[in-house]
């Protein structure tokens, strides 16, 4: 998988120490593997502090790679995307669903 970068203003620190958490415990089996692509400083430095509280299996399984030629160590070329180095025209869309209206429970005294 491929995420978009964000930046060190959209990521908050509980978010990524809870996204890790919750991969660790209940999708160790699940990831194969996660390339982070180009992290930016602030990723790098919340990873330096919440990694070591990771398990080592899944730690390991999380791969922080700076330079795009590294992915074709990984990938085929023809399934990387041509920004990525890659040959695949493959266009991701996605399109949000209307947000679930929840209505507020009535207490009766």
């Amino acid at each position: 998988f491929f995420f978009k970068q964000k930046t060190a203003y959209e990521i908050s620190a509980c978010l990524v120490g809870s996204e890790m958490c919750i991969r660790d415990r209940y999708y160790a089996e699940v990831l194969d593997n996660m390339y982070i692509l180009h992290a930016n400083w602030f990723f790098k430095m919340m990873w330096a502090i919440v990694s070591p509280f990771i398990n080592k299996r899944t730690r390991d399984k999380v791969k922080v790679i700076d330079e795009i030629e590294r992915l074709k160590d990984t990938f085929d070329v023809d399934c990387l995307l041509r920004e990525h180095g890659g040959t695949s025209d493959y266009v991701y869309t996605y399109t949000p669903t209307e947000p679930i209206q929840v209505e507020e429970a009535k207490i009766n005294n």
